[in-house]
């Protein structure tokens, strides 16, 4: 499944808690940081999106705002 990347797809996908994306869309749907929660990020145009998804999604995903609220989640169990 293509993941909004130019010629990646979605196994290139390495952060725990990507959840997908709707195809043609300019958003990215990731597991929330509280229970029973996700979070939709809406950029505001496809490039946005995908340069989003190279820095953190594909990318070092430890950067990543939501990643680290949502492991946080985790630490407190």
């Amino acid at each position: 499944m293509y993941c909004g990347v130019p010629g990646l797809y979605s196994p290139d996908v390495q952060c725990p808690f990507f959840l997908g994306e709707r195809a043609g869309r300019r958003d990215i749907v990731c597991e929330g940081f509280k229970d029973k929660m996700k979070v939709t990020l809406d950029f505001a145009s496809r490039d946005a999106k995908d340069a989003y998804m190279g820095r953190h999604c594909i990318g070092p995903y430890e950067r990543c705002q939501i990643y680290r609220a949502t492991m946080e989640k985790y630490e407190l169990e």
